[in-house]
């Protein structure tokens, strides 16, 4: 019994290890990269900025087709040879292998079909700028996030932590310095590239070793067939993200300015959960394998206890930016972009009522129990159901049909994938904790609202400390969330 206690307790010490680097890598990057896009859209304005998500989302076209499904296969199952560097690095290099293969299969495509590429998006010239700018942008990032998912499924990610925040800064005081000589929007793109051939370099530097150890063959059939699963899985999520709605509002002209607006509501809606969840990126999966490995019955329960304090932690930050959606745009991008506020809300309005039903945690666990492939047909169905959506809203409405097609898929996904997995693990519906979190978040946002309608900066930051300081008490004193945190010592 000690000894599994102990296992229980190694267990959630690691993940709480490398959660902790994780998120300190993550937060510290996703800060930096929004600090970076906040400098670049108040520099280049809702024109060039939208000529730039443009771009960086046909980028991550590359990246979804030929990373996600291979990153996700290291997270998935390293673990399972965490004991053994010669196996590690055998199913890393033949990943790492596939993956530059279909690199350049996809580079070559895109090349070949650029002059349609350009006439979908309204690429004008410099066409081969624009061509170079996407391809090596996919690429570097596709072949870093492989080394970055290897050190993130061992739960070891502090390189990624020196890493990562080293080339952002670098990117931001170059543009700072480039952007007050009046430097044009190509300086920005070149100035991206080297913060990606910097981060890449880094990597291969601090991963050699995995191309020095001897590799251990071992059988690829099981890791063939979840990447196959979630391959198309990654194309399903293109489709109903970001980076497909700015795809479709291009196909149908709309203008790079609302293009623009749009990138920036969408990016804001999402930084509450990023800020929250964003060490559990690759973590989760790792952890929820070893779990699955070695106590099954455990899984329901590390969903329920994670699924409640994400949830707890998400929503009161969704309230506040649903409420001074106006005044947290004007302070980050100015008034040019006021535009983009109701868009906003209505992301938020919709991410709020789909974390009744957890969130990427639910596919985590899926992953884990073999269940890719209903999850896969899911994503696809939810796929189709927002582009059919798109299809009807966008010529009508334009960039809010857009959010509303996301909106309204993003509800049904993640409902689907809970009702997919209460059916494998019997997980439950934590709409107490739903209604608990909204009201403690609507609460104090609704009594500064009516003290400060129109806050100044200065205000504005008084506000979110007052609701910040009623949150954390409220977490305090209910307590739940952190009796799932068993001391390593006491054990």
């Amino acid at each position: 019994m000690r000894q599994k206690l102990s296992s229980v307790a190694g267990n959630r010490w690691d993940f709480l290890q490398g959660f902790a680097w994780n998120h300190a890598a993550k937060i510290t990057e996703y800060v930096l990269l929004y600090i970076f896009s906040v400098v670049v859209a108040r520099s280049l304005g809702p024109f060039a900025n939208g000529l730039y998500a443009t771009l960086v989302s046909i980028s991550q076209l590359l990246l979804t087709f030929s990373s996600v499904a291979f990153d996700l296969a290291l997270n998935r199952f390293v673990p399972q040879f965490v004991e053994s560097e010669a196996k590690v690095a055998y199913l890393f290099r033949q990943l790492l292998t596939v993956k530059i293969i279909l690199l350049v299969v996809l580079c070559v495509v895109l090349f070949f079909s650029w002059n349609f590429v350009g006439a979908w998006f309204s690429l004008t010239s410099p066409a081969g700028f624009y061509l170079t700018f996407v391809i090596a942008l996919g690429c570097l990032r596709a072949i870093s996030s492989s080394f970055a998912a290897l050190w993130i499924s061992q739960l070891q990610p502090k390189m990624m932590f020196v890493v990562n925040s080293s080339s952002v800064l670098l990117q931001i005081l170059a543009v700072q310095l480039t952007m007050t000589n009046h430097s044009d929007v190509r300086i920005v793109f070149l100035i991206v590239l080297l913060g990606s051939l910097f981060t890449t370099a880094a990597y291969i530097v601090g991963g050699r070793k995995y191309f020095r150890i001897t590799p251990e063959r071992i059988p690829l059939h099981r890791v063939r067939s979840f990447i196959g699963w979630l391959w198309a899985n990654a194309l399903v999520a293109y489709v109903y993200g970001k980076q497909g709605d700015i795809m479709l509002l291009s196909y149908f002209a709309i203008a790079k300015t609302s293009i623009g607006f749009y990138d920036v509501a969408s990016s804001l809606s999402m930084l509450p959960g990023f800020i929250v969840a964003a060490g559990l990126s690759g973590i989760s999966v790792s952890m929820f394998s070893r779990l699955t490995a070695s106590q099954p019955t455990k899984v329901p329960v590390f969903w329920a206890k994670l699924s409640s304090f994400l949830t707890r932690l998400t929503i009161p930050v969704y309230c506040f930016m649903l409420v001074y959606s106006s005044n947290v745009i004007a302070f980050l991008y100015s008034g040019v972009y006021s535009a983009a506020a109701q868009l906003l809300q209505m992301f938020l309005v919709a991410r709020i009522a789909a974390r009744l039903f957890g969130g990427g945690e639910n596919l985590d666990v899926l992953l884990n129990l073999n269940a890719e492939r209903p999850a896969v047909i899911l994503g696809i169905g939810c796929g189709a159901m927002n582009l059919a959506l798109n299809l009807v809203l966008i010529p009508h409405l334009g960039v809010t049909g857009a959010v509303l097609g996301t909106g309204i898929t993003t509800v049904f996904m993640d409902a689907s994938t809970w009702f997919l997995l209460r059916r494998r693990a019997r997980v439950p519906l934590l709409f107490k904790n739903w209604i608990q979190s909204l009201a403690v978040g609507v609460i104090p946002v609704a009594v500064v609202k009516l003290l400060v309608p129109n806050p100044t900066v200065f205000q504005l930051a008084l506000c979110g400390l007052f609701c910040i300081f009623v949150w954390s008490w409220s977490m305090i004193l209910r307590n739940e969330p952190y009796k799932w945190i068993v001391n390593r010592r006491q054990v």
